[in-house]
């Protein structure tokens, strides 16, 4: 991760989370890199079910770091790949780690 091109210390990103369940229909999101690893980190928690994926700009230091912390804590491995419509942006996606509250009532 850490010789990926994907690193800079870009001001902003661009991150695109599906607004559905059947991730027909993209909603597309400005969120500072200062918060990309918490993108990362609820992604990798997300169900083992269905994968999970978001455009980001090119990584922080952090986010990286973030990748290998949960790599070796969660056992979630991401794909990296440089998206093909814009520049300067990567797709990153994963199998979550399907971690639910168990505090929660459900009947």
């Amino acid at each position: 991760i850490s010789s990926s091109p994907a690193i800079s210390s870009a001001a902003s990103m661009s991150a695109t989370i599906p607004s559905t369940t059947d991730g027909a229909a993209l909603e597309t999101l400005e969120v500072d890199t200062a918060h990309q690893a918490l993108v990362l980190y609820f992604l990798s928690l997300a169900e083992e079910t269905k994968p999970s994926r978001v455009r980001l700009s090119r990584l922080s230091p952090a986010a990286a770091q973030m990748l290998r912390h949960i790599r070796d804590f969660l056992g979630v491995v991401f794909q990296i790949r440089e998206d093909q419509g814009e520049s300067g942006t990567v797709v990153l996606s994963c199998i979550g780690a399907g971690i639910t509250n168990t505090a929660r009532r459900t009947f």
